[in-house]
This record gives structure tokens, C-alpha cells and sequence, in this order.
């Protein structure tokens, strides 16, 4: 998120230590030319994906976006495009008798088939999938890093979602109250249909927390509802969620004091030992993922704060605070914000998107909202004063496994991996360091000239008015013998050197140059209220060697376009900043999960999908080692810390209490490279493995080129391929059977599970059970066979999950009820779209296939309610050409090993 994003009374100071994104007009400032050539590329590989298909899973044709080359200029031009579509055998969807056409766009529903012959029409860009009914969020980018298979990689460590893993956070605080931060350790609870329609309805019906099978006052479950707020208008993002309660994004709590709203945190009365610090808060497990819940579904409560420990030492104008919180002793007084908007916007903006999608949510099927390893415990630092140094050593304390390092640092410090937190990161090798690479691509903030022998080299810059402060930091590769001087507007010029006054007022601060390890002349200045104009950095050399010197430029507009180099000496190249340049880091760039096609709450940019972003920083290093390890999607729906978002301006944009907002930036990439390290570390593989996995486990296609490169790295991370396993377009399907339906107590019951699977045949499928529905598995993975059970007392509740060869996975859910007069919905639900976390994902873009229906009979019927789900077409026609027009990926057959990775 970029400075650019913000109305204008907003562009306050963007601390450079921050990776948010770029501004809206860097973008147009740096927006590169489309050849030939890319254009051939991008119609093969991404006019039509399978998410475009995905609806065709239900039975029911996709509406699909077609973009056109161009706009029509005029209604004759519209309805001969619109002819062409229909030719194909396309039908254009209208609204109110009028063509759903608007600019380049044009919506239709078709078969596949039809598709096809659209997405290579002359006239047609490419195809755009449906949005879908729910919340387009981390279930997308998830899908993109292919963590449905990863998650099921290391079969003998069961579901990889993080548990027992430590990911430590050097960056902005966190709003410790969101949802997201909760682990789902607080009990099964189930709920009763106090209307006894057989689905669940906030506000009417009911879940049993003192388990006496009634429902109290206090028991009327209230919907938490997940706003998707659009933090650059303050509204809610248009068109991003269907109204009403969706069990796969949304959260339910009881509103035990009757006050209308979630009560939690200190000041409503709770303590450290209060599951979820406040009310009772739930998550529903809508197992056959139809959108509704119904009785043979539980909810899981949420309970134990994922937080460890939080430091926060704040030491700025004035303000002071430092102190570490404990998990179990004061977390839940961690405060919202301290600072008071220093930053431009909440202290805990950064922090919360960053961790809620490396470890955000509940690790079940039906969760669309949740982060890479939504098990993994949280350590977060958080400094504000002179120096970075006390919360990188405070993290590095903790002996995390993983430390992302959220910062962007490119002035006043060697760009050549020697500085003071590099040196931090290669000297701690024990934990697997993530560093994105900044957002400072296409601002024109690094120039770089050649300087012959004995020779004079000059580089203009531009200063923009009413600035505060910009800082000028030079490096000088080759040679030492040199002086440095500065050519103001008014004509007069400077040695850099000591305390200078600038013409038109200001003055310029020589305050430091030195020779770093790597042979790295480093002369560094600030200017504080410079003139408006044209400046030159005057470099005289008497060295007898040809010399390269890199210029970088920053301000407090942070990674927007303000002062900037002559663009005939600006490049984007070694624009990956500190601390990404430590030899020890996996260098994170970023690639969209949202383009802007998709709305314009996307705040998507120019790029294609899988194509690098403009303000991803690239490599090489200014003494030519790699950088760029990885790229990961940067732009999802994530958790935002509740209350203001810019408190200098309150009212403005308010996140309500478990509320989301899209997080863009590096800083958006590196919490996936985060998480995926999270799945290797719980699979036994740590620090340089892991690092040399996640380098291995990425795909190159004609977008990023030959790998690895210093845009690219080794390509898109894959997380199934860093696993050593395969993705594919969706997971198994399963249904259970009851014989009898019902039973009375100390009958016995049989459940059959009925699985299929396009890629594993039925035999080798396996099964675990969940004989209590209670979140516990009994018993390791075996043959899909029946399962024998006696009737209890209550009715029996079970669960099943189906794995294929891949480690993709299904669950489904049974409710046995007492006799055939007992009502309620019962019986079976199926899913057919697991593949995330524990199942989650089976969204949008994931290959989920469609939910199963798993409706069951009516209310106070005399079925089991055991309703085969609708699961997803298989044939050959679909699945010929879902893998046609799949990304072009391929894992590279041959990479250099680690060492040639990042020179030391």
C-alpha cells in the first residue's frame, strides 16, 4: 500500500523502514512498454486459467469477464464486438434488457468449449474469472502458491499447518484482539435450530455452550460479520462479499452481557485466560462448504491468543513506551496504537496484515480466510526511535524459526549486504530469515553512472517542493580516490562535506562516509528543507580504475515518485533494499494475487497475473551478488486492526472488529514465503535446507524467463513443489452413508464413506476418522472402508477426511439421529474442495471443483438427511482443458545449487 493510495490530506511521513507499497503515480511514471512478443505470451498462458471455470463445477455456465484489446468508441463498434462474442457461442449477460458491457468489458456465460474459441479471438485480451459470491482473500493468493497440496506433503506429520513453529515479526504492531490471532483450541460446540428450519441463523438460532442441550438468553449466537473495508474511501469495498452470513469468512460469538456487540479486552472486564479475550467467539465448520450450515456441522471456539511474546518500544517525539508482553500474563493489554498515527496510519496496520497471512485464521476445509500456517505461534517486535537494532535483537532473542524482516531500507546505509542488520541476519543462520524487497521499483530512487579514469561524473536529480527533509546517499564501486560536491538551482555548488547552507534556504548535513568490508566507498547526506529543482551530485575522481557509482534518493514521500533521478541514469536494477541484500535472506519480490481489473478496491496496478510489479525490487546486489530468491503474490484480503486507520484524521476510515483490507506491497509478499517456511520447518526441515527448498520450490514460465534472474529469482514460489510434491486442479470428493439412518442408543451404525478422485484410484485413497467430531483424529490414515459404531446416548457426530496420493484432502460430516421422528437435518455433507491448510481453500482460483450440497432432509423429517453432495464434473473435456490452459509453470530442471544462491 502506497502512499498514492491515500486522499491527499493523508501523504504524511511513510517511514522508509516500512514496506507498504508504491503510489499510484510511480506507477504511471514507470509503466513499461508491452511488445509483441509479451502480448503472444500472455494470450497463450493468461486469457484463460481454470479459475474462469470454476462455476462450471455447479452444474451452472460461469459469468466470465472478456477485456477487450480496447475499448468500442462507439455502440456500432460495441455490437459488432459483442457479435464476435456470440459468434463464438458465447452468451453476453444483460441486466434490465441492457448488455452487462462497460469500457473494455464485456460479461458472458458459456461452455468451455466456447470459451476456448473466445480466449484466442484477435479482439479478446484475455478472460477473467468470475468474482465469486464470497470474500476474495487469502484464499487466492493460497491457491496461486498451490498450499492446498503442500499442506498434505509429509503425510507422516499429518495436515502441515504450522504447529510447533515459532514465526517471529520485526515490524508495526498488531491488533492481538483479531479473530485471525486466535487458535482454534477453545472446544466443539454444537448448535441448535431453534426455528428447526435446518440451517443456521445468526440471531435466532442458538449454540449450547453449557452443553445441556437448550439454549439460554445468553446462547443466541450473533453474527460477526468480516467487513471488507476500502481504507482509501473509507467505505466498504464494492461487489467484494454476498450480504448476509457466510460460514466460510465470517465468525459468530455470544453476547453474553447483552450490550449488542463483542465485548472484549480489559476495559469490558476480561484477563489474559479469557478464551479469545472477550465473548465467546466461534469459527463454523461448514464441512461440505455449501455456504450454510446445518446440524450435522459443529463450531470450534476460539481460545489461546497466538501471540507468544510483543515487544514494544517506542522512543519518538516525545513518546515513550517499552515493554515486552507475555502470552498468558498481560498480552491482551498490548495497546492498539501508541504512536498516534506517525506513521500516516494506525501503528497496528502493518503488523496485522503482515501476520495474518503468514498464520491468520483456523485451519479448517471451509475456512476461505486463513493465512499459509494458521498453527504457528507469533513473536512480534515493534521499534520506533533511532535505531532498528533493539527489536531485530529482541526477535533474534526469542530463537524463532522464522524472522520476517518487514523493512525497506535505501539511504544512509551500504547496499552491498554489509550493513548493521545483514550482518545480523548472515550471523544468525539458525533462523530462516525472510526479507522482502522493497517497493522502490519504478520511482526512479536509484541512478547509476559510469566514471572513466581521473575522469568527472555528474548525476541530476530532481527536488519537488515544500519538501522536509530528502536524504543523498552515494556508492562508489572500484575505487577510492574521489570527492563529492553538489550543484544547487541557484547555481552555486557545495562540497559534501561538513554543514553546508543551500541556496533558497535549508541547509545539507555531511554526516558520514566510509570503506565498507566489500570495498564499497559510502557518502551519505541529508538536506532539510532543500530548494524545489534541479540538482547535480558532482563526483571528481583521481582514481586510476573506472569506477561505478550508485545513487539513492529518499524522502518522506517513502517509496512514491517525488525526488528522483534524471531518468536517462534511473533503473530499476539493485533496487531490492536493505536488509533483502544480506547473503542470509530469502529476497522476497512480488507478483499480483488481485489485478486491478478486479475492482477497484484491488488497488491492482498495471501488471498481469504472475507478471513482477513495478515497485518489486529487483537485484543485483551493487557489488553483483543475486538478491531476488523468490516472488509471491502481494495484494490478498487480510485482517485490519480495528478503530481508525488514520487516526490524524478519525472518522475517516473505520475497521470494524474483525474487519479486512487489501495489503499490498512486498511487505504482502514475504509473510508467504514466511508461511510456506513454516510448513518446512514442521516437516523437520530448517534453516539452509528450508532455504534451498524454497529456492528449488519455484516455477519459471515465459513470464519470468530463464531462471534464476535478478527480477525473478528462481521464479514463483510453489509451495508443493518446495514440499516435493504436485498440484492439480482439484481434491477428491466424499460422501458418508448411514445403515440404518438412525438408531436408538447402544445400536450399532455403519458409515460408509463413498470417495473418488480423478488422479488416485480408490483403493489407494485413505481415511481417518473423527469418531467425537471433536477436532481430535483417531487412529493414523487406512483403507476407505466402513467404519462401525455403536449409538450413544446423544447422537453420534462424526467426521471423516479422505487423502489422495497428493495430499490433497475431503472431509464430511454425519449426524445420527436418535429415530426416524427425531428430525433435523442430519446425515452426510460432502466436500469437494479441501485443498488449503487442512483442507482450506476450494475458492475461487483454487481448482476446488464445487461444495458439496449435503443438505439433508427437512426438519423433523424421517431421513438421515445422508443427500449426496453435487460434486464437480470430471470428464475428459473439462479436465483436457483445464491443463491447456493452466499457467505455462514448470519447475526448471536444472537450478545452481545454494552456494551460487547469494555470494557471501
Amino acid at each position: 500500500m502506497g502512499v498514492g493510495w491515500y486522499p491527499p490530506p493523508m501523504r504524511r511521513l511513510l517511514l522508509s523502514v516500512l514496506v507498504l507499497g508504491v503510489s499510484s503515480s510511480a506507477a504511471a511514471q514507470s509503466r513499461p512498454q508491452v511488445s509483441a512478443s509479451q502480448l503472444a505470451i500472455r494470450a497463450a498462458e493468461l486469457k484463460l486459467g481454470p479459475a474462469v471455470l470454476r462455476g462450471g463445477a455447479h452444474g451452472v455456465l460461469p459469468e466470465v469477464l472478456v477485456e477487450l484489446t480496447r475499448a468500442p468508441a462507439t455502440p456500432a463498434e460495441l455490437a459488432h464486438e459483442l457479435a464476435a462474442l456470440r459468434a463464438a457461442g458465447l452468451e453476453v449477460v444483460h441486466a434490465g434488457g441492457t448488455p452487462l458491457a462497460y469500457q473494455k468489458y464485456v460479461v458472458v456465460r458459456g461452455e468451455p468449449s466456447a470459451l476456448q474459441r473466445a480466449s484466442v479471438m484477435p479482439g479478446v485480451r484475455r478472460i477473467q474469472p468470475p468474482i465469486p459470491a464470497g470474500l476474495p482473500s487469502l484464499d487466492r493468493s493460497r491457491s496461486l502458491l498451490g498450499a492446498g497440496a503442500a499442506a498434505g506433503a509429509r503425510a507422516q506429520h499429518g495436515r502441515l499447518t504450522g504447529r510447533g513453529v515459532v514465526i517471529a515479526d520485526v515490524d508495526t504492531l498488531a491488533d492481538v484482539f483479531h479473530p485471525d490471532f486466535f487458535h482454534g483450541d477453545g472446544g466443539w460446540y454444537d448448535w441448535i435450530d431453534v426455528n428447526g428450519d435446518g440451517v443456521f441463523e445468526p440471531g435466532v438460532d442458538g449454540i449450547d455452550l453449557d452443553r445441556d442441550g437448550a439454549i439460554s438468553a445468553g446462547e443466541i449466537a450473533q453474527l460477526l460479520r468480516v467487513t471488507p473495508l476500502d481504507i482509501s474511501t473509507g467505505s466498504e469495498g464494492s461487489g467484494v462479499r454476498g450480504a448476509g452470513f457466510q460460514p466460510g469468512v465470517d465468525y459468530l460469538y455470544l453476547d453474553t452481557n447483552g450490550d449488542g456487540e463483542r465485548s472484549f479486552g480489559p476495559a469490558a472486564g476480561y484477563t489474559d485466560d479469557a478464551p479469545a479475550f472477550g465473548e465467546p467467539l466461534f469459527v463454523p465448520d461448514d464441512v461440505n462448504q455449501d455456504g450454510k450450515l446445518t446440524t450435522e456441522e459443529r463450531l470450534v471456539r476460539l481460545g489461546t491468543t497466538k501471540f507468544q511474546q510483543l515487544y514494544a518500544r517506542v522512543n519518538w517525539g516525545g513518546i515513550r513506551h517499552d515493554r515486552v508482553y507475555q502470552r498468558g500474563a498481560d498480552m491482551i493489554h498490548v495497546p492498539s496504537d501508541i504512536t498516534g498515527g506517525v506513521y500516516g496510519y494506525s501503528d497496528g496496520l502493518h503488523g496485522t496484515g503482515v501476520l495474518s497471512i503468514a498464520a491468520g485464521g483456523v485451519a479448517l476445509p471451509s475456512r476461505r480466510w486463513v493465512g499459509l500456517a494458521p498453527e504457528a505461534d507469533l513473536v512480534l517486535a515493534f521499534g520506533l526511535s533511532s535505531s532498528f537494532t533493539a527489536p531485530v535483537v529482541w526477535a533474534l532473542q526469542q530463537q524463532p524459526d522464522i524472522l520476517i524482516h518487514e523493512a525497506s531500507i535505501w539511504s544512509s546505509v551500504a547496499m552491498d549486504g554489509t550493513d548493521t542488520w545483514s550482518s545480523l541476519i548472515d550471523g544468525s543462520p539458525e533462523a530462516l530469515h525472510i526479507c522482502p524487497t522493497g517497493n522502490i521499483g519504478g520511482a526512479f530512487k536509484h541512478g547509476v553512472i559510469s566514471i572513466a579514469p581521473s575522469a568527472e561524473g555528474r548525476m541530476r536529480f530532481q527536488v519537488p517542493s515544500n519538501l522536509q527533509q530528502m536524504e543523498l546517499t552515494l556508492h562508489v564501486r572500484g575505487g577510492e580516490q574521489v570527492t563529492f560536491s553538489l550543484l544547487q538551482p541557484g547555481g552555486a555548488e557545495i562540497t559534501l562535506e561538513g554543514n553546508r547552507p543551500l541556496e533558497g534556504g535549508g541547509s545539507s548535513y555531511f554526516y558520514g562516509s566510509e570503506v565498507t568490508a566489500r570495498g564499497t566507498l559510502l557518502q551519505m547526506n541529508i538536506m532539510t528543507s532543500p530548494p524545489a529543482g534541479d540538482y547535480e551530485a558532482i563526483i571528481r575522481s583521481t582514481d586510476a580504475s573506472a569506477l561505478t557509482v550508485h545513487g539513492y534518493l529518499s524522502d518522506e514521500a517513502g517509496f512514491s515518485y517525488s525526488t528522483a533521478w534524471e531518468p536517462s541514469i534511473a533503473t530499476d536494477e539493485s533496487t531490492a533494499a536493505a536488509p533483502s541484500v544480506a547473503s542470509g535472506c530469502l529476497g522476497v519480490g512480488a507478483v499480483p494475487a488481485h489485478l486491478d481489473s478486479e475492482g477497484g478496491w484491488a488497488r491492482g496496478g498495471p501488471e498481469a497475473a504472475g507478471e513482477l510489479r513495478i515497485y518489486s525490487g529487483q537485484g543485483p546486489r551493487i557489488d553483483g551478488a543475486p538478491v531476488v530468491d523468490v516472488v509471491t503474490p502481494d495484494n490478498p484480503w487480510v485482517a485490519g486492526p480495528a478503530g481508525d486507520i488514520f487516526p490524524t484524521y478519525p472518522g475517516y476510515a473505520v475497521m470494524p472488529h474483525a474487519g479486512s483490507m487489501v495489503f499490498g506491497g512486498t511487505s504482502g509478499a514475504g509473510p508467504h514465503a514466511a508461511g510456506v517456511a513454516a510448513l518446512l520447518v514442521q516437516a523437520g526441515q530448517s534453516g539452509a535446507a528450508a532455504l534451498e527448498a524454497l529456492r528449488l520450490g519455484a516455477v519459471s514460465d515465459a513470464l519470468t524467463g530463464e531462471v534464476p534472474n535478478q527480477r525473478y529469482g528462481f521464479g514463483r514460489l510453489d509451495a508443493a513443489l518446495a514440499l516435493g510434491t504436485t498440484r492439480r486442479s482439484a481434491p477428491p470428493t466424499v460422501r458418508l452413508e448411514l445403515e440404518p439412518p438412525f438408531a436408538a442408543p447402544g445400536e450399532r451404525v455403519r458409515v460408509i464413506p463413498i470417495a473418488s478422485d480423478d488422479v488416485t484410484q480408490s483403493a489407494n485413497l485413505r481415511v481417518r476418522w473423527d469418531r467425537a467430531y471433536d477436532g481430535t483424529w483417531d487412529g493414523e490414515l487406512g483403507p476407505v472402508e466402513p467404519l462401525e459404531v455403536q449409538q450413544g446416548e446423544a447422537p453420534l457426530r462424526i467426521k471423516a477426511q479422505v487423502w489422495d496420493e497428493e495430499g490433497w484432502v475431503a472431509e464430511a460430516a454425519a449426524l445420527v439421529p436418535h429415530s426416524a421422528g427425531s428430525g433435523g437435518t442430519g446425515g452426510a455433507g460432502g466436500s469437494a474442495g479441501a485443498g488449503g491448510i487442512a483442507g482450506a481453500g476450494g475458492t475461487a482460483g483454487a481448482g476446488a471443483g464445487g461444495p458439496g450440497a449435503g443438505d439433508g432432509g427437512p426438519a423433523g423429517g424421517s431421513g438421515c438427511g445422508c443427500s449426496t453432495p453435487q460434486s464437480a464434473p470430471r470428464n475428459g473435456a473439462w479436465l483436457l482443458l483445464v491443463s491447456a490452459f493452466a499457467y505455462g509453470a514448470r519447475r526448471r530442471r536444472a537450478k545452481p545449487n545454494s552456494a551460487k544462491a547469494k555470494a557471501p
